[in-house]
């Protein structure tokens, strides 16, 4: 069964770059999260550095690791695709733990 035959749309974390909350009463929805690893130490990034911290702050507020963009939290189905929009924050190598990449 395709996937758009049951859900209406997916529900990204909402972040600084989320511009509103959507009503998801009824809607049957596949919640979307990103996890990162180091590609070299296998470490799960959860956070932003120290520095990225203090520069994201100062644009959102408390700052995201993957920072979504969208006008709601609800992203629905257009041609039966869709389309997120992240961007990273903080890069691995700003940890200092010797990731030069994410997996």
């Amino acid at each position: 069964m395709p996937l758009f035959a049951v859900h209406t749309g997916i529900k990204i974390p909402s972040t600084g770059s989320v511009k509103n909350y959507a009503d998801t009463t009824g809607a049957t929805l596949l919640d979307f999260r990103i996890r990162l690893y180091g590609a070299t130490t296998k470490r799960h990034y959860e956070t932003v550095c120290e520095s990225c911290e203090k520069r994201e702050g100062k644009k959102k507020g408390t700052p995201s690791l993957v920072d979504f963009h969208a006008e709601r939290e609800v992203i629905e189905l257009k041609d039966g695709k869709i389309r997120v929009q992240f961007r990273f924050c903080c890069y691995p190598k700003c940890h200092n733990l010797g990731d030069t990449g994410y997996l």
